[in-house]
């Protein structure tokens, strides 16, 4: 009775380490497949948001949305508050601009929202549609003055310039060298998770050192070197 006892113990314990090794073979697969879900949504959220962009700018004049003040400081006022914005803070702050007209009047909508993240919004409006494409060639940088609305006629590589920078956490969209892969949404529709090698290398000093700016390092897609008229990947 014992050694049968001792047996069924033994039976068990091999058939809990098996399945202990198929879970860990498993696991980076089921990990790969999960990721590449929250990609894939995060993607057709950028998608979605250059449709809406796409159509605010065909409604006015061709330009893209523009709601801050060189001049200054304004207050958004949305449900109930007003919410004190920056000249570049429209990077993250067009999702309570388009709020009403858009998006249902809801800020943030869950489209803004990539999978398993918080912020305010996830998706970054590139700052280079805010200013001169000189504002993005250091060389030729002056200052405020060359803080204004951009057209679309203006984007010479549609295709190449991202509209959107996808947020996941600090590190990815910056230029820290332990960036893999940047998300961008591409002016032309298009949204992709670019290997880095492949994507351009921002304006190192970001959006300067001015008031108004909230940027002040390099972003992928954010800072263009010649704003709208230069490139954000190589093929």
């Amino acid at each position: 009775m014992l050694q049968r006892r001792a047996f069924s113990l033994i039976e068990v314990l091999v058939v809990v380490a098996i399945v202990g090794v198929l879970v860990g073979l498993a696991a980076p697969a089921l990990h790969h497949a999960r990721q590449q879900a929250r990609r894939a949504v995060s993607l057709s959220n950028m998608r979605s948001h250059i449709a809406v962009f796409s159509e605010y700018e065909q409604s006015n004049s061709e330009y893209y949305p523009y709601f801050t003040d060189p001049a200054g400081p304004i207050d958004l006022k949305y449900n109930g508050l007003e919410i004190t914005c920056r000249y570049f803070d429209a990077h993250f702050r067009w999702s309570v601009a388009l709020a009403d007209g858009y998006y249902d009047g809801v800020a943030p909508h869950p489209s803004q929202l990539a999978p398993r993240t918080a912020h305010i919004c996830s998706y970054f409006y590139s700052a280079t549609f805010l200013a001169d494409p000189e504002y993005w060639r250091l060389e030729q940088r002056t200052g405020p003055e060359q803080w204004r609305a951009v057209r679309a006629f203006e984007v010479v590589y549609p295709s190449e310039k991202a509209l959107f920078t996808e947020v996941v956490q600090t590190i990815p969209w910056s230029r820290s060298t332990l960036v893999e892969y940047v998300g961008l949404g591409m002016v032309d529709g298009s949204a992709n998770h670019w290997p880095r090698s492949q994507c351009t290398e921002p304006v190192l000093e970001g959006e300067g050192p001015w008031d108004g700016t909230a940027l002040h390092h390099g972003v992928f897609g954010m800072h263009t070197v010649g704003g709208v008229t230069g490139r954000d990947v190589t093929r």
